[in-house]
């Protein structure tokens, strides 16, 4: 006998889990396809449903006890246990649609808690702000707009509540492109943020920031939130300096050709005193005298500083750039400031000023400069203290080592300066 069992057994055990799995399979298959139409037909799991659905089960697992057992015996044991089966799995299905029901209740109630108090502090910031706010449904059609929107754009409340804002609010100058993208971002129920020009009811264009917020129960756009700001004044004072930009660049060429042009006809006749000076510096028929010859070098001494002066004029783009080429040499510091005495000593004795040069000694250090540019800074100080000097007033030039590398030149005057 105990042979037997075992024999029994090793040969109904195969098809009874066979049948097991079968029933597993075809519960799965029905729970899964019973979801989705749910989901789809956006049915309400009440009593009737979850009958209905249990009533269904009973009818999807019965294939299960035929791959098990022959059919007599599988219709045998259906007659003995039908009621207990459908009463079992009515039973379940109703207990775990009631409690997956309640719990997607209190799920969703939790969502639209979460969703009204977004709405009720977007609300609140509406009905706080003194800017434009505009309240419209999933679609775009306004549901609400505040006394601020009514001031910017003259439409009263009735005359916009059930249109869509843009309808009449853009108009020819309105960029489509940010149309465009506020109508995607609302087809996808997401926000924007976008500067636009809109029209007022009088067809007076005007310049906003428009930041559309969505207000959402779980992933679904129920209303949008948009909040207005009148940005005219920053868009037209952008343009304002883009214009003063565009003048100063336009008066800045006009300079530059000015100067070009200027130098251009000083240089032709600067060239000429230059080319009559060394004439007659190299004349050996008619000798000049020696204050002549004086008179005559500092004639060219004064024009060949000014030409200097007029080709950097000329180089406009390394003077606006601060970047004029340094040429060093190395050179007696005296000789440039006798130079410069040279050049100024007929305007200090029209002035009644002398100049004194307090110390001549060649045997000093050389200096590595740029020697134009050091001559040029000697002349404009020297100038200068001639200009506001004292009429039989001096100018001092002293030279000083400050140590092995420096050398300070100083021009001291005795004005009131």
């Amino acid at each position: 006998m105990p042979s037997a069992r075992l024999s029994g057994t090793s040969v109904v055990g195969g098809p009874v889990a066979l049948g097991g799995v079968v029933g597993f399979l075809l519960y799965g298959i029905y729970g899964y396809l019973i979801g989705r139409a749910v989901q789809a037909k956006k049915i309400t799991l009440n009593a009737f449903w979850l009958s209905l659905i249990g009533a269904g089960s009973v009818l999807v697992v019965l294939p299960s006890f035929f791959v098990s057992v022959d059919t007599a015996r599988a219709s045998s044991i259906l007659q003995n246990v039908w009621g207990w089966l459908l009463a079992a799995n009515l039973l379940s299905v109703l207990v775990v649609g009631f409690a997956t029901a309640h719990a997607y209740k209190t799920v969703d109630l939790g969502q639209k808690l979460l969703a009204k108090n977004r709405e009720n502090e977007l609300l609140g910031l509406a009905l706080r702000s003194s800017d434009p706010v505009i309240i419209t449904d999933r679609t775009g059609i306004t549901e609400w707009v505040n006394d601020g929107f009514t001031r910017l754009t003259g439409y009263r409340p009735e005359e916009i509540i059930g249109k869509k804002p843009g309808d009449i609010l853009q108009g020819e100058e309105t960029d489509m492109n940010t149309i465009a993208h506020m109508r995607r971002a609302i087809a996808d129920g997401n926000g924007f943020d976008v500067d636009i020009i809109n029209y007022s009811k009088l067809g007076v264009p005007y310049w906003v920031n428009v930041s559309c917020s969505p207000i959402k129960i779980g992933s679904v756009t129920k209303k949008f939130v948009a909040i207005q700001k009148d940005i005219s004044d920053k868009i037209e004072s952008a343009a304002a300096m883009r214009q003063a930009k565009e003048e100063a660049e336009t008066a800045n060429k006009a300079k530059s050709e000015f100067l070009a042009t200027m130098s251009h006809e000083l240089r032709t006749p600067l060239n000429a005193i230059l080319g009559f000076g060394q004439l007659l510096r190299m004349d050996t028929t008619h000798s000049l005298t020696s204050k002549q010859t004086e008179y005559v070098d500092h004639v060219l001494s004064s024009g060949e500083h000014l030409l200097q002066l007029i080709n950097d004029i000329l180089d406009l783009s390394q003077i606006e750039a601060e970047r004029l080429p340094l040429h060093l040499e190395s050179f007696a510091a005296i000789d440039v400031i006798r130079d410069c005495e040279a050049t100024l000593l007929p305007i200090a004795d029209k002035n009644g000023v002398r100049i004194i040069v307090a110390s001549s000694d060649r045997s000093a250090p050389q200096i590595k400069a740029d020697q134009f540019r050091v001559k040029q800074a000697i002349i404009n100080l020297m100038s200068n203290a001639i200009k506001y000097n004292n009429r039989d007033g001096k100018i001092t030039i002293e030279i000083a080592s400050i140590d092995d590398a420096f050398q300070r030149i100083s021009v001291i005057d005795t004005g009131k300066g």
